[in-house]
């Protein structure tokens, strides 16, 4: 709705809004192409608010979206606008932090998988990725991981948030890339992180070898 409403200021110009529009009208195609994929819905909500209470902390969160099917079970939805998937951010083993998608499966009633739903950029492709229980609405669909204990899963991440929850409430900020140096290596905002830093300091407190 906000890119389409861009398209109409005259900043803009003629010639970039026709083309804006065009890439609107093939991603909801996509869209659309994708939403008749899926069945067993019942009710479909969106902008749904919780709240997850942990450690002495609440917090306040609204999901883009949530689907339920006729056995009550929710699917919740995130919407992207850049390749998250691509880059491997998504990661249904639980090796990379995925708070925003932990939280909205813990704070929902009866959440049976969550995921993202990915709009590819200048593309026509709209892509889903998602990790949830058996027979849900969103199980027959490309990019759906089907977990065989979702309530290990859910305990693991309860698990995993509480010791982030207990960092942010006593003001933890150790630095503590959780892949070493491979999260390094694919770190995108390297100019801002404070390892490099860290290891200068480090390496000019040493004592000279003997």
């Amino acid at each position: 709705r906000s890119l389409a409403a861009r398209a109409d200021e005259p900043a803009l110009g003629p010639g970039l809004a026709e083309v804006e529009v065009a890439r609107l009208e093939r991603l909801l195609c996509a869209w659309l192409e994708l939403e008749e994929k899926v069945g067993g819905r019942r009710v479909w909500e969106a902008e749904v608010e919780a709240l997850y209470a942990d450690r002495g902390l609440e917090l306040r969160l609204r999901s883009d979206r949530i689907d339920r099917g006729e056995d009550g079970r929710g699917v919740v939805l995130d919407y992207k606008t850049t390749r998250v998937v691509d880059r491997g951010r998504f990661d249904p083993d639980g090796e990379d932090p995925q708070p925003q998608l932990w939280l909205y499966a813990l704070a929902q009633h009866e959440v049976a998988a969550v995921g993202y739903v990915v709009f590819a950029g200048a593309g026509r492709r709209v892509e889903s990725r998602l990790l949830g229980a058996e027979g849900t609405a969103w199980a027959g669909t490309a990019g759906y991981t089907a977990e065989a204990d979702w309530t290990g899963r859910r305990a693991l991440w309860r698990t995993l948030l509480g010791r982030l929850l207990e960092e942010i409430r006593t003001g933890t900020a150790i630095l503590a890339p959780r892949r070493g140096e491979q999260t390094c290596r694919g770190c995108s905002l390297p100019i801002l992180c404070r390892r490099n830093s860290l290891l200068a300091a480090a390496e000019t407190a040493a004592p000279d070898p003997p």
